[in-house]
């Protein structure tokens, strides 16, 4: 799995990077009711942003900036 545009800074929190792709080793994914302050960002199937897995809440300041930069995750990126 790759991270788009940023980085993991602990936990379920991103920053901004200058890196095009960021890999990201372990990934863990849990389904919560309550909606954390943030922003919804795209998990794609492949590198292409075509298809649109689902979307997922990350802890970020400011959420704008994120949008602005195309901030995305991509699910498989052997074959994007």
């Amino acid at each position: 799995m790759e991270l788009r545009g940023a980085e993991t800074s602990g936990g379920n929190a991103l920053r901004l990077s200058d890196e095009v792709k960021t890999a990201c080793d372990c990934v863990e994914f849990s389904w919560k009711q309550e909606s954390p302050d943030g922003v919804r960002l795209p998990l794609y199937l492949y590198g292409d942003r075509r298809q649109l897995v689902t979307s997922l809440a990350f802890a970020v300041s400011p959420a704008t900036a994120f949008y602005e930069r195309g901030v995305a995750l991509v699910a498989n990126s052997a074959l994007s």
